[in-house]
């Protein structure tokens, strides 16, 4: 199990084989990036974001473009190794 576990959030294994349309760039670079994914994919690249050995605190800043840059460049790491874009 990955620290973050699609179960929690309701899905099933069989989900992660799914395709999902989520058109939200709003809510930052990894969810802005595509307006289709697999449910696998997202969750590979979200763990690699949020659950590795790096850190980043953005709750003392009060600027939102500030904290939607930094979350866009930490996400934008992922980004830049996935191959399929819609």
């Amino acid at each position: 199990m990955s620290p973050l576990d699609h179960k929690f959030y309701g899905f099933t294994d069989a989900d992660l084989k799914r395709e999902f349309h989520i058109q939200a760039p709003e809510l930052g670079s990894v969810l802005g990036a595509k307006t289709t994914w697999v449910l696998g994919d997202l969750m590979k690249v979200l763990n690699k974001s949020y659950c590795g050995n790096f850190g980043v605190e953005t709750a003392h800043m009060f600027e939102r473009e500030e904290k939607t840059w930094i979350k866009e460049q930490i996400e934008g790491l992922q980004l830049k190794d996935m191959s399929n874009k819609d």
